[in-house]
């Protein structure tokens, strides 16, 4: 009666296992672990534009979770984690990375949500890993304001606090069919560590 069975990272030494994998009927996708050292800078200033980005609150976990359900409609990462399709799915994705520390703890004053005229628009989620290593395990701009330079401001934003902060790496994971994002990522200074299928 089990009708899927997902895995959201798979990690063994073991080349042909992805292949093995699909032959037994499961896809594969692949994903970048991607890094910046955010030491060689000074990074450039975030700028306010008409958005405004407010330092995260625990107040904003359901904005949150609504704007990243609608921003992965369709999207490879609801292929890939079926929890990404409803609201309460992303809420639980949001509260293990918030409130449960499975990405790490959250950095505050470098996560913010950006809102225009009252509207919330996008979010950045950074946690700490280790000491003076941060993570974003999570940011999303609702598709309607996509193109207008949100993620970028928000990205922006995060790496001017964690810089400010004595941080000194970003990672991320991004998702190869991902390849907006990952262009992105790329010009802003990310580089490849390694790629893993899930």
């Amino acid at each position: 009666g089990v009708s899927r069975i997902e895995s959201r990272f798979l990690s063994a030494d073991c080349p042909w296992l992805a292949g093995a994998l699909e032959t037994e009927g499961f896809r594969t996708y692949w994903r970048e672990f991607l890094r910046c050292d955010l030491r060689p800078a000074p990074w450039p200033r975030y700028t306010a534009t008409l958005v405004s980005l407010e330092p995260w609150q625990a107040l904003h976990l359901s904005e949150a979770a609504a704007i990243l359900q609608t921003a992965y409609i369709g999207s490879v990462e609801a292929e890939i984690l079926a929890l990404y399709r409803s609201m309460d799915g992303c809420r639980s994705v949001l509260d293990h990375i918030v409130n449960q520390s499975t990405c790490g703890v959250v950095v505050p004053e470098a996560s913010a949500l950006a809102h225009y005229r009252g509207r919330s628009l996008g979010f950045v989620v950074v946690t700490e890993v280790a000491p003076r290593q941060a993570h974003l395990p999570q940011v999303a701009v609702l598709p309607a304001y996509h193109r207008q330079g949100i993620g970028r401001g928000l990205l922006d934003y995060s790496i001017q606090r964690l810089a400010e902060g004595g941080y000194e790496t970003l990672s991320l994971i991004v998702s190869r069919a991902n390849d907006r994002a990952l262009r992105l990522y790329q010009a802003m200074g990310f580089q490849a560590v390694l790629a893993f299928p899930v």
